[in-house]
């Protein structure tokens, strides 16, 4: 996956105060069974390939339709660990977020 495209626009637009508040909020780009999601600690202006989480797009796109138990603390202990199994290998030290896996998810949803 090239992103390059998607750091040059997380850059521009991560750099100027009219469109972001403090870290800069999110982008992401997706090209066939991947998806790149800038990581929770970087920096939206100065973003650059270490900052981004490659995610299994097929993966994320079924999570919405997995049944959990009904207990609270063992359903979103499991939730959170299939959200984290999302992302490809290597990418593991990378943080993101659940909050940021679900508003992800917004945008994958057909």
């Amino acid at each position: 996956m090239n992103i390059d495209e998607l750091l040059k626009m997380s850059r521009k637009y991560g750099a100027n105060a009219d469109f972001v508040l403090a870290g800069g909020g999110n982008t992401s780009v997706k090209e066939g069974n991947l998806m790149a999601v800038k990581a929770s600690g970087s920096a939206l202006g100065e973003l650059t390939a270490d900052g981004v989480v490659f995610m299994d797009l097929k993966a994320l796109k079924a999570l919405p339709d997995k049944k959990y138990p009904d207990d609270d603390a063992k359903r979103e202990a499991l939730a959170i660990a299939d959200m984290m199994a999302i992302k490809l290998p290597n990418q593991e030290d990378k943080l993101l977020k659940s909050a940021e896996i679900a508003y992800t998810l917004l945008d994958v949803r057909e």
